[in-house]
């Protein structure tokens, strides 16, 4: 699962449905908070393009369009190849943050 918090004054603005247009095309299922908080969690599919949705992602946070965190993943997507732009943005929480979710 992904989170992601759309920058209000960035260039895809605060309305979560551009941040879900961007995931469209991956399969990815999701739903927002609410208006007044337009958090937005993605479930990623198992069979998904990993480091693709990850290239989106970082871009996304380079281009000022949101703010993200993966929340539970499977080891395919801790080990999907990253860019080296990717990190910090992109990278396997420690154990011990892990075993607190």
């Amino acid at each position: 699962m992904i989170r992601g918090l759309p920058v209000p004054s960035g260039p895809l603005g605060p309305d979560p449905s551009a941040a879900h247009a961007k995931f469209a095309h991956f399969g990815s299922g999701g739903e927002v908070f609410s208006a007044q908080l337009p958090l937005v969690a993605f479930d990623v599919p198992a069979d998904a393009r990993f480091r693709e949705i990850k290239q989106v992602l970082t871009d996304g946070v380079s281009g000022g369009w949101w703010h993200f965190e993966e929340g539970c993943a499977t080891d395919p997507w801790w080990n999907a190849e990253l860019s080296l732009e990717c990190f910090p943005h992109c990278r396997r929480p420690s154990r011990a943050a892990s075993s607190h979710q």
